[in-house]
């Protein structure tokens, strides 16, 4: 009974490994900010990185032409064509965060604003609850993007893509209106907050500021090679080093950065750098912490499972003799009564055989 305890202890505790393992997994699984990286690889490895800049020291939207002109180079000299049969092999977004006054013919209130550049919406896929987002083909600088709460202040309503709203008394069309994310530590990070999104250049005009740095760059890049995507967002930036930090999202849930993170768990939450995080990457970050206590719990609930598994097998290491010798004594067993029943087969084959030749 009590090996029979052990072995279902050992079962109990690797069950509830597994589901604290599934549920770390359903967790970050909510971060689709994050995942850019495992919706794009089918053949190719690509890394998805985030750059945060400090607070007025980031890139203006002029130095993104020279950016960019340095990752495609890196991707020619390395043999990888800027298009492929499955579509660019990298593609980027920017934003900075300021605040507006926005108006409509009922309303006003003043919002959190995104100036976005890029694919800005294919790193946040925001879902859409009426029209369109707008992105790097089609930024006339004439429209904004609602969040709902925005719409709900101005319209009362969440479909009102296509109507206009007026910032500094200039109007703009609705292009669409987004729900934001929720999930944990939501209002931790802000992400519920009354949010517009307009063209980088909208929010340089609307803050009166010509050269308006950007808070983050975006980066998804294919990555033949380990850390190739990193060295060759490392090697376009024209910022001072002690200005920015780069995150490399596809690699932030895996084992070894858990282990890492779990090394430095109290120095992480230090930001001697001075940048300030947006809402996606504050909850992100929450979520890497929840990811590493899961992972140390699940390290406990493995402990007495290897343990019993360590016992057993030196246990069957010093029962080795014992149990070769016993098992040469079951061979020798075996053989003996396999050989008498051998014999008495043939025996009682010999004599059918001979009765048969009699009655002949």
């Amino acid at each position: 009974m009590k090996r029979y305890r052990k072995i279902g202890t050992v079962l109990v505790l690797f069950s509830c490994m597994i589901l604290v393992a599934c549920a770390g997994r359903m967790l970050t699984n909510q971060l689709s900010t994050q995942r850019l990286a495992e919706r794009w690889e089918q053949e190719e490895e690509f890394a998805q990185l985030s750059c945060y800049f400090r607070s007025g020291e980031g890139m203006t939207e002029d130095q993104i032409v020279p950016l960019r002109q340095s990752i495609k180079t890196a991707l020619e000299e390395a043999s990888i064509n800027e298009s492929d049969a499955q579509g660019r092999t990298w593609v980027d977004a920017y934003s900075t965060e300021g605040e507006l006054t926005v108006s409509s013919d009922r309303a006003s209130a003043t919002v959190r604003a995104f100036g976005v550049g890029g694919d800005f919406f294919l790193f946040h896929p925001l879902l859409l609850l009426s029209g369109t987002y707008f992105g790097t083909d089609d930024l006339n600088e004439d429209g904004v993007i609602l969040d709902e709460n925005v719409a709900w202040q101005l319209f009362g309503s969440y479909d009102v893509a296509g109507m206009t709203v007026e910032i500094d008394e200039t109007t703009y069309p609705i292009r669409g209106v987004v729900r934001s994310d929720s999930g944990f530590f939501s209002e931790a990070a802000a992400e519920e907050k009354s949010t517009i999104y307009v063209s980088f250049s909208i929010l340089e005009k609307q803050l009166h500021d010509e050269s308006l740095t950007m808070d983050s760059y975006e980066l998804l890049i294919a990555n033949p090679v380990k850390e190739f995507g990193l060295s060759t967002l490392k090697k376009a930036l024209t910022v001072d080093e002690s200005s920015y930090e780069i995150v490399e999202n596809s690699a932030r849930f895996d084992l070894m950065h858990r282990l890492l993170l779990l090394k430095n768990f109290g120095v992480r939450s230090m930001n001697a750098k001075g940048i300030i995080y947006p809402y996606w990457e504050n909850r992100a970050r929450a979520y890497e912490d929840v990811s590493a206590l899961l992972f140390v719990i699940e390290l406990i609930l493995l402990c007495y499972p290897v343990i019993y598994l360590i016992q057993k097998l030196h246990w069957l290491w010093k029962q080795k003799d014992r149990a070769k010798k016993a098992g040469k004594e079951r061979m020798e067993v075996f053989w003996d009564k396999f050989s008498r029943l051998f014999r008495r087969t043939v025996k009682t084959y010999k004599a059918a055989n001979k009765k048969a030749d009699d009655l002949e």
